[in-house]
């Protein structure tokens, strides 16, 4: 039989651990257990643990009630202060994050994110499903975004242990935050969005049971400058790249060079107002954001993977600069159609000449505008002919027809060329079949 003590504690006990509950949370369908045992349920199923009653992704982990708390401080006090005791040990057992770096990220291996951009996930490998799932449990809601060294597809490099998996991925890498979640069928497919935040680099790697690599981490800050000169050249430079980003910005949308509609107006509206020159290592950040904007433009160099390597806030801007600069003189570049149009129009100017000369070829001139007839007159039973009266010689008709084709042909040629520069050879075949119909063979 159970005690009254058992009696009493048993409505208190958690489901998960079966211990009296420690900082309790409070799902969806009103059962509670210890928040850090949820944590890790969460980790492995979105289900609560009694009723099985699903939990949407989209949910955060419950905050703890502290209702149900201060009532177990006055039923429980011994427990309740010998449960808190043994979460304390374990947060300061060593290898437990801190505010200089993080124990064990979770690595998600794509791409290279400077800290203010956002991202769309289409998540669909098993291992990592189970990091995301892994993001969500926790808190913070929050894992690595690294990319893959050399060409290697993403999913093949984190196979392996050790030095095997520092060769692969990246030691530079954001930390990324997950703002919304979206079930594309049943867990099996999720639309993730992210944000990065801020820059880690990658101590000691780990490959992960569940398949997906982990890192030992610390964060990395921007190294102050040296002296006065090197703050204002830092400012100063931050000032050239305000003005340089701002007519890239204007070229791009005057050129039609983005690849939908609205592109750059999403861009800069995810990514918020621009920091000051004050601020070189966010203005750093921003500018290559938003010359190497995810998805891609592909009219810039990719300095991202560079950024997010530098500790230096003056060199990031040199090297926006120079990628700005560079990427404005692709922009400004002549598409294909433009140069053709350039190449041909000296053709089409030898149209137009011959146009204009082929009215007078062999000596025949286009045939004058004929007068309105004159009113018949009446009959006076004279004969014309008789009285001496002269006409005037008919006009060669089957001649002129000829001129007239040949005028109307080299016309249309040199609108075709001059409209259309990829028709070409359909203008000078044009050109020829004229001088052929007309006599003038030029074989």
């Amino acid at each position: 039989m159970e005690s009254a003590a058992d009696t009493l504690t048993k409505p208190w006990e958690c489901a998960i651990c079966l211990r009296l509950l420690y900082q309790p949370a409070t799902l969806p369908c009103g059962h509670s257990t210890c928040r850090t045992c949820l944590i890790s349920c969460l980790e492995h199923a979105r289900v609560c643990p009694e009723c099985r009653a699903p939990i949407p992704f989209s949910l955060a982990v419950p905050a703890c009630s502290t209702s149900l708390q201060a009532a177990l401080l006055r039923l429980f006090p011994e427990e309740t202060a010998a449960r808190a005791a043994e979460e304390a040990a374990a947060a300061a057992a060593p290898g437990a994050s801190d505010g200089g770096g993080i124990a064990e990220l979770p690595l998600f291996v794509l791409d290279a994110m400077v800290p203010g951009q956002r991202l769309q996930l289409h998540v669909f490998e098993d291992r990592y499903l189970k990091l995301v799932r892994r993001a969500l449990a926790q808190p913070e809601r929050h894992f690595g975004m690294v990319a893959a060294r050399g060409s290697g597809h993403a999913g093949l490099v984190v196979h392996g242990r050790g030095p095997l998996l520092e060769q692969r991925i990246a030691h530079v890498g954001s930390l990324v935050v997950i703002e919304n979640v979206s079930d594309l069928g049943g867990g099996a497919r999720l639309l993730v969005e992210i944000r990065a935040t801020r820059r880690f680099r990658a101590l000691r790697f780990r490959q992960h049971a569940d398949g997906y690599a982990c890192a030992h981490a610390e964060w990395m800050l921007d190294a102050p400058p040296s002296s006065a000169e090197d703050a204002h050249a830092a400012l100063v430079l931050g000032r050239e790249l305000r003005c340089a980003i701002d007519a890239w910005v204007e070229q791009v949308r005057r050129r039609g060079r983005e690849r939908e509609p609205g592109q750059l107006e999403r861009l800069l509206a995810q990514l918020g107002a621009v920091p000051p020159p004050s601020e070189p290592e966010a203005l750093g950040f921003w500018a290559a954001a938003v010359v190497n904007p995810l998805p891609p433009l592909g009219l810039a160099a990719e300095v991202r993977p560079s950024c997010l390597s530098c500790d230096e806030s003056a060199q990031r801007l040199r090297l926006c600069l120079a990628a700005v600069e560079e990427s404005m003189a692709h922009v400004c570049q002549k598409g294909l159609l433009e140069r053709i149009v350039d190449a041909a129009a000296p053709a089409a100017r030898l149209l137009r000449r011959m146009e204009d000369a082929l009215g007078g070829a062999a000596g025949i001139e286009p045939p004058p505008e004929e007068p309105e007839p004159p009113p018949p007159a009446e009959p006076d039973g004279r004969d014309d002919v008789a009285d001496g009266g002269a006409r005037p010689p008919p006009v060669p008709a089957p001649q002129h027809r000829r001129i007239v084709s040949l005028r109307s042909l080299a016309s249309v040629a040199s609108e075709l060329l001059l409209t259309y520069p990829l028709w070409l050879p359909i203008g000078l075949y044009l050109v020829v079949v004229g001088l052929q119909f007309c006599g003038l063979g030029v074989w």
